[in-house]
């Protein structure tokens, strides 16, 4: 038996490089408008990378989002990555998710349902993986430390309110002296 697996390793090592380099790559959860809410829904850390069909630059994010992708299965299985193809200049969900004008390639974290702004370069593997390990290991729940911090996120809170035609879940925003109080706990 010990001999078979020495054939074995032996065998893959010494396969051409082509069939090497034909491995499948990590796939990329494909959305449409019709199926973006669903997944949303379903998971909660998503990149995803908004594109149209035969856009060179959508397809390179795309191709460095699959090559990111083995590596955070494994440090981060929670994330999915994702490509969402717009196929109509109309579509209702790049409206209610895209503030301002749409520049392709647009890459987008939801995070329970929320959309951020992809802070990073899409175009760079490691970029990927450091911005969604971050994102992993950042808490849902934040502390507001500054002024500014709260006033940007009522402003941002208030904004999209009054710009979206769906009801959005209730948020609760408390003030507390400290975190250690126990109005703060609860």
């Amino acid at each position: 038996m010990r001999g078979y697996a020495v054939r074995l390793v032996l065998s893959a090592l010494l396969l051409p490089p082509t069939l090497a380099a034909k491995a499948k790559p990590e796939e990329l959860l494909q959305l449409t408008d019709d199926t973006l809410e669903a997944a949303l829904a379903a998971h909660p850390l998503m990149l995803v990378n908004v594109g149209i069909p035969d856009c060179g630059p959508c397809n390179l994010v795309s191709k460095k989002m699959r090559a990111a992708g083995k590596e955070l299965r494994a440090k981060a299985p929670g994330v999915t990555l994702a490509q969402l193809t717009i196929t109509s200049q109309d579509s209702p969900v790049i409206g209610r998710i895209v503030q301002g004008a749409l520049t392709l390639p647009k890459v987008l974290i939801f995070r329970d349902g929320e959309a951020m702004d992809f802070i990073g370069d899409p175009a760079d593997k490691a970029s990927i993986v450091e911005v969604m390990l971050r994102e992993v290991s950042r808490d849902s729940i934040q502390t507001l430390k500054t002024v500014k911090q709260a006033e940007r996120f009522l402003h941002l809170d208030s904004w999209s309110s009054l710009h979206s035609d769906e009801e959005q879940p209730p948020r609760v925003v408390g003030f507390f002296p400290s975190n250690s109080t126990p109005t703060y706990q609860v």
